[in-house]
């Protein structure tokens, strides 16, 4: 009798401590918070659709965008859609109070500077200035070794313009004074201009990328829409575009 007493009370304290253990080896818990992200997120505008325009409706308030390896993107607008176009324009096109940038560079074998392209935007009530920034690299953009080139981004208000020359004025900053500079012009200067547009700028062929909202059946209602011309016969394609109305991915 009095063995199987000690049995049971050798049962029932080995049971005890097993308890004890397994609870303390389960009541361990981390302190070690998980270290927060220092860089911040790029919110970059959201492309709901981009391609070349397939067809324009009858309506002239939708359009089909040919972007997808497997069908179109129905893209409608509104009275509220905004409407902007990038063109190929001519020197003589700048027209005075426009807001330049102008890359001025000296070509190889030439110690005289010259423009060789011109960014132009129509429609600010300002333009930004910061100082014109001067750097040499070579054509790989590492380290300059030998003779390297100079190139000069010049930034500001055009005030006149001829077939030969542009005078840009570049406001004052923190580091530069106010100045007006004068830069020649040549046959070679590539000019692109960023202007307002309208839904008649919508033609078969040229190239659109289109931010706003996409519905649960893929039609974008489109907030803003940028028009262009292909570039050796296609359009860019903007990666992660939503998706067509038939569900396929943007290429």
């Amino acid at each position: 009798m009095n063995r199987s007493i000690f049995v049971v009370l050798s049962v029932l304290l080995g049971g005890g401590v097993l308890t004890a253990c397994g609870s303390t080896t389960t009541s361990t818990v981390s302190t070690t918070a998980p270290r927060a992200s220092s860089t911040p997120k790029r919110h970059l505008p959201k492309i709901a659709a981009s391609g070349t325009i397939a067809a324009v409706s009858l309506s002239g308030s939708s359009m089909q965008v040919q972007g997808t390896a497997t069908g179109e993107t129905t893209v409608d607008w509104t009275s509220t859609t905004k409407f902007t176009q990038t063109i190929t324009i001519s020197p003589s096109g700048i027209a005075a109070g426009s807001c330049v940038s102008a890359i001025e560079r000296t070509p190889r074998g030439s110690s005289v500077p010259v423009i060789h392209s011109i960014t132009v935007t129509t429609g600010k009530s300002t333009c930004a200035n910061p100082p014109s920034v001067a750097k040499k690299t070579n054509r790989h953009g590492s380290r300059p070794h030998g003779r390297s080139k100079g190139h000069r981004l010049v930034r500001g208000t055009a005030t006149a313009v001829s077939s030969t020359s542009i005078t840009i004025s570049e406001s004052a900053t923190s580091k530069s004074t106010a100045q007006s500079v004068t830069l020649p012009l040549t046959k070679t200067t590539h000019v692109i201009a960023h202007q307002s547009a309208s839904s008649t700028d919508l033609i078969s062929g040229r190239c659109v990328i289109v931010q706003g909202s996409t519905s649960s059946i893929g039609v974008v209602t489109a907030r803003h829409i940028g028009i262009s011309q292909p570039t050796n016969g296609s359009c860019r394609v903007t990666k992660g575009a939503a998706s067509s109305s038939t569900g396929s991915a943007g290429a």
